[in-house]
């Protein structure tokens, strides 16, 4: 089985793809990676420049890939393709890439594999309103339909999202769900794998607080949170904010969530009972503080994470990227699951969510055991009292209820540990339902 990979030859995008093969060879010189996967054998080639010295018989046998997030952010075989994020801004700039592959790609010419798996969210932006003439969604579909399309968002069939895949259950071929592929893209952009390591000094350590309650971008939702777990005086809660979107956006206005001004937030944040401002950059009490000069800035999830936060709880609070989206707003929209969730697995940190959706999307996708306190973490979804409602019970509960959180959360490390150690979720899928 051949695949064709439109992107440069390099280590990240080798272990997104080909992780987990049998006796894998790395070939520099050529830039191909050959294994075997499931007993098929299975060659990668690398570089649409390369693709000229193969004939088309040759080529039309095999599997084309395109990563999205590589298409947006190197030069590609379609020009203006890493162009349109920068010019229009994300979610934007997705429906004239969209446009962009069907008017330039032939679908039926080769068997075109599309990694449109890239920690982003494809459909919230769409809103509520009615999507059958969404031009958007109807582009999307027309790719979907003519490729393997590979997306960590989940979509039900029985919402109005699932016309982008009208024949999932008799159509192996659309909206692919690859689980160790969307944790190896992570770990590839976000550096993830500093959780994983992160699990054997977490497991030694004696938190000072029951409950670690940490924030980095300025949503409205977190700033109340804040703001009621700060008035609660609770002293087993240790509450804080980074002040990295606050430096990087010194006099911005974010119009993503109605005009978020971040000047006036930071200030807000500075008033707020028993708020600890994690200073990272020039804000640091001392110059020796600043995190900026220890390679801080290169990934989602800094290190500032691990060193100053993660320690502070024994629980974490999880707070999705739409978590405050979700339900409220729109029940059915697809969702993924982001690198805070996948850290927190991997470092093996028990936590309770403002969400239940993610606690939904790993039963689902990883270990299909029932989170212990499901039920109150659904109630007090998008509803800021009863969410701290339910912290103060675990703070005055905690000797019962932290270790049923703890033995669930062993459970799902295990699991996920033992897929991402062992199977490739794209070439399990291409190996026995292609």
């Amino acid at each position: 089985m051949n695949f064709y990979v439109y992107h440069k030859f390099n280590l990240g995008l080798i272990n997104f793809l080909c992780h987990n093969l049998s006796n894998r060879n790395i070939d520099d010189i050529l830039k191909k990676v050959t294994g075997n996967y499931n007993g098929v054998d299975v060659v990668f080639y690398f570089g649409f420049a390369n693709f000229g010295k193969f004939d088309d018989k040759t080529l039309s046998d095999g599997y084309h890939i395109i990563c999205r997030e590589e298409a947006v952010q190197e030069k590609f075989f379609l020009e203006d393709m890493n162009t349109y994020q920068k010019k229009f801004g994300f979610p934007e700039c997705l429906k004239h890439e969209y446009s962009l592959l069907n008017s330039n790609i032939e679908f039926n010419t080769y068997n075109w594999i599309l990694f449109w798996n890239f920690g982003e969210n494809k459909f919230v932006h769409m809103g509520t309103h009615d999507l059958s003439d969404n031009d958007e969604l109807e582009s999307l579909k027309k790719i979907v339909n003519s490729t393997i399309f590979l997306s960590d968002n989940y979509i039900h069939d029985d919402t109005p999202y699932g016309k982008v895949n009208p024949y999932a259950k008799v159509n192996s071929r659309k909206l692919i769900k690859t689980l160790t592929n969307d944790v190896f893209m992570w770990n590839y952009y976000a550096q993830i794998v500093w959780a994983n390591e992160f699990k054997n000094v977490f497991k030694h350590l004696n938190p000072p607080h029951k409950l670690c309650v940490s924030f980095r971008s300025p949503k409205p939702h977190r700033i109340e949170i804040c703001e009621k777990l700060g008035n609660k005086n609770l002293k087993d809660v240790y509450v804080s904010y980074s002040s990295k979107f606050f430096e990087s956006s010194e006099g911005k206005i974010d119009h993503t969530w109605d005009g978020i001004e971040y000047n006036k937030i930071y200030d807000t944040l500075k008033t707020i009972k028993n708020l600890n401002i994690n200073k990272i950059g020039e804000s640091s009490e001392t110059d020796f503080q600043n995190l900026r000069l220890a390679g801080n800035t290169s990934s989602y999830m800094e290190f500032d994470y691990y060193f100053r936060i993660l320690y502070q709880g024994k629980l974490q609070l999880l707070d999705e990227t739409h978590s405050n989206y979700v339900s409220k707003n729109n029940p059915m929209v697809p969702i993924n699951l982001s690198e805070k969730t996948y850290i927190l697995l991997l470092a093996n940190i028990p936590f309770i969510s403002t969400h239940h959706y993610p606690i939904d999307l790993i039963q689902e996708h990883i270990l299909n055991v029932e989170y212990p306190y499901y039920y109150e973490i659904k109630e007090a979804s998008n509803d800021i009292d009863k969410l701290v409602s339910f912290i103060e019970k675990i703070i005055i509960n905690f000797d019962e209820m932290y270790p049923k959180i703890q033995e669930w959360t062993n459970l799902v490390h295990e699991e996920l540990q033992k897929k991402i150690r062992n199977e490739n979720s794209f070439l399990e899928h291409m190996t026995t339902k292609i």
